[in-house]
């Protein structure tokens, strides 16, 4: 190895060093001191703890829902029917050109073809050609 490569590697490898050790370097003040006490949050702590507690011992004390019998089914008796009801006509609907609404359908489709392995084969015609 030359001399020449060797200063480059030594050099790069200082530079590297520097630039890491500086990155490291925290300039914001230690605190190790531990956080004050704060007398509102604990407070609402407390306050929220026995709130839960009330709502708990409420809920096991409230008496399980009486559950209702089914109704009774009541039996049809087997009379044969007298009047028959009239039929029911469908009465047709609308429908439009199936062409015409293909032709003013605002569609947009994305087909990514070039991604695709093997690639495919747009299949897809483009309306200006």
């Amino acid at each position: 190895m030359s001399r020449l490569n060797r200063r480059t590697i030594v050099l790069f490898g200082a530079v590297t060093l520097v630039i890491a050790l500086a990155c490291s370097i925290s300039l914001a003040p230690t605190t190790s001191a531990p956080p004050a006490f704060d007398s509102t949050k604990a407070a609402l702590e407390f306050q929220s703890t026995a709130m839960s507690l009330q709502l708990t011992q409420a809920a096991m004390n409230v008496p399980p829902a009486p559950t209702q019998a089914p109704p009774e089914v009541v039996q049809p008796t087997n009379n044969p029917p007298t009047d028959a009801p009239p039929p029911t006509v469908a009465q047709p609907t609308a429908t439009q050109d199936i062409k015409a609404r293909m032709k003013t359908a605002k569609i947009l489709m994305y087909e990514d073809s070039m991604g695709a392995i093997p690639p495919l084969v747009p299949w897809v015609k483009p309306r200006w050609t």
